[in-house]
């Protein structure tokens, strides 16, 4: 009979405590001979392994590279963190401390976190995947690890998406040809088939006119990966009108080809007195911390003439971080604003609530749809 393993031949529960022992050995983070590995750049004892490289996207479609890989944290600090049963029972994933991934393509300048995990029981790396958008021709990608001891590790990549064949076109539009909207609908929007040069997307490629040939100022937002462009009036569009939308052949992708032809769609508006009455801003707005003080108003902007009949002590409340209400006065308003006063000076550092309810109207007798509720903080 062979000399079996020491496993083989002692008892289940020194087995047992063997193998605790060496996945608490293995948990807290490896020797100095990990930090060697990968084939990142070695900074001190973490290190980084790009494991696959994947191009996803067809031709003319937006292209993005999808990285997957591991990192490692320094011994040192998985030593600290990981100890006890905790090895055995803790799942890893991103509500526990680790290696933080972040990539940057150098060609296109844009940058985000990788998604990134710790591995299975058996898994003591720090899992990681990011789905970069590149554009046509080679991009430089870097991917860079940290740990929250100060250990870093670099990769830098070179990958080139397939020739780009077609040319983009236009995918979707809000509002859609034909559809009537509020006119309190600010955002006028496309979505492309793939990636476009925002360079390209301008007021003399991408405009808005009236029906009766009045183009409107406003602004252009383009939103990357570059496949949504938007246009933001200056002032909100008029009640039962219609609007006609233009983009332009000089709106082009990030290869250079243009729209294959010039896209044109219209809609319109509902007629004044058939649309809730909504909204439109706030003075302090939503959520504002360190509001300067002393404040002489608090305003709200609506999307039509009020009735200001409806505009009351009942209808316009404000509270302090207490729910005591304050005290205050209703300004004559005028047009489409009400102003509330306070009586006293509003308290430094102190939270206040705001609430329009429905009683609010406009001229119309069009309620808001919803009770209106927001919140701000004066400075200390």
């Amino acid at each position: 009979m062979t000399k079996g393993s020491l496993f083989d031949r002692a008892p289940f529960g020194l087995t047992l405590l063997l193998v605790l022992c060496l996945l608490l050995a293995g948990c807290g983070g490896g020797d100095d001979n990990n930090s060697n590995q990968g084939g990142g750049t070695i900074q001190g004892i973490a290190w980084l392994r790009v494991d696959s490289v994947v191009i996803t996207g067809d031709e003319g479609n937006t292209r993005q590279v999808i990285i997957k890989g591991e990192a490692f944290n320094s011994p040192d600090y998985e030593k600290h963190l990981c100890g006890g049963m905790c090895c055995l029972t803790c799942w890893y994933d991103n509500s526990y401390p680790g290696v933080d991934v972040r990539w940057e393509n150098l060609t296109t300048g844009h940058n985000d976190l990788a998604t990134s995990r710790y591995g299975t029981l058996t898994e003591f790396a720090h899992l990681w995947s990011a789905a970069i958008p590149v554009t046509a021709g080679l991009n430089q990608i870097e991917i860079v690890a940290s740990d929250p001891a100060g250990n870093s590790a670099s990769e830098t990549l070179t990958v080139e998406p397939a020739v780009d064949l077609l040319p983009p076109t236009v995918i979707e539009t809000h509002p859609a040809d034909g559809e009537t909207v509020d006119s309190n609908h600010y955002l006028i929007s496309v979505q492309f088939s793939e990636s476009v040069n925002p360079e390209t997307v301008h007021a003399q490629s991408f405009s808005v006119s009236r029906e009766d040939g009045v183009v409107l100022e406003g602004f252009i937002e383009v939103s990357w990966p570059s496949v949504h462009a938007t246009f933001i009036p200056n002032e909100a569009l008029a009640p039962g009108t219609g609007y006609r939308a233009r983009l332009t052949t000089e709106i082009q992708d990030y290869s250079g080809k243009p729209l294959s032809e010039e896209y044109r769609w219209s809609f319109s508006t509902h007629a004044a007195g058939l649309q809730p009455l909504a909204i439109i801003s706030t003075v302090p707005q939503a959520n504002t911390i360190e509001v300067p003080l002393p404040l002489p108003a608090i305003s709200v902007e609506f999307s039509e003439t009020l009735d200001l009949a409806t505009v009351t002590e009942t209808s316009f409340l404000v509270w302090d971080e207490s729910y005591t209400p304050v005290p205050g006065s209703l300004l004559s308003s005028e047009g489409n604003w009400a102003h509330f006063e306070p009586a006293d000076a509003l308290q430094p550092g102190t939270l206040y609530f705001v609430v329009i309810t429905t009683d609010i109207t406009d001229i119309y007798g069009n309620p808001l749809e919803l009770e209106y509720q927001w919140d701000f903080t004066t400075a200390r």
